[in-house]
């Protein structure tokens, strides 16, 4: 099985955009919430609905879940790893950032 990369470099891309925009600490955070919802089985239920869904749809999905609750830099993350089928990844972005 050949292992996957991709976390790294969304969550070093996350990192850098986020630090050049000064609001960092907020992405943090952001990203802590989404990853203990995701072990908490809450984003995970969310990420099983929305994936059989066409991007469009996903992207309407998340904006109506999380507008307003996560910054737009993260909002651009999650709409991006949805596009991309990787929605899954979000703990090991987290991580990562």
């Amino acid at each position: 099985m050949i292992a996957s990369t991709s976390h790294l470099k969304y969550g070093k891309a996350l990192y850098n955009v986020a630090k050049d925009a000064n609001v960092g600490d907020k992405v943090l955070n952001d990203m802590e919430s989404l990853a203990h919802a995701f072990e908490n089985g809450a984003l995970r239920k969310l990420m099983v609905e929305v994936c059989y869904l066409a991007a469009s749809a996903q992207e309407k999905v998340l904006s109506v879940t999380f507008h307003g609750k996560v910054q737009e830099i993260t909002m651009n993350l999650l709409v991006l790893l949805a596009r991309e089928k990787k929605l899954s990844l979000v703990p090991q972005v987290a991580e990562i950032y």
